[in-house]
């Protein structure tokens, strides 16, 4: 039984996705095309910049495909505001 529960948190996270997929992202010869979540926009497409310090989130091991915010904090970042992060997604 637990080499379902990877399976079940995956499905988990995919189920209150929206249907409108992000950027295909390449992993070795595969292809991996992930909706992204409801209510935020994919940050590290627009400011790849941001990679490096979006990684210190991740663990060592793990590959950081892109960074999902809420829209008003894409916004500010945008026009150089400073706004607090709010709600976010890893994929």
């Amino acid at each position: 039984m637990n080499g379902w529960r990877p399976v079940l948190l995956f499905v988990a996270m995919i189920l209150p996705m929206e249907g409108a997929l992000g950027e295909p992202a390449r992993i070795g010869d595969a292809t991996l095309e992930v909706p992204g979540p409801v209510g935020l926009v994919p940050m590290l497409s627009k400011f790849p910049e941001m990679r490096p310090l979006a990684e210190t989130m991740v663990a060592p091991d793990n590959r950081l495909l892109e960074l999902y915010v809420e829209p008003a904090f894409m916004e500010a970042m945008s026009q150089g505001i400073d706004h607090p992060l709010g709600r976010y997604a890893m994929l």
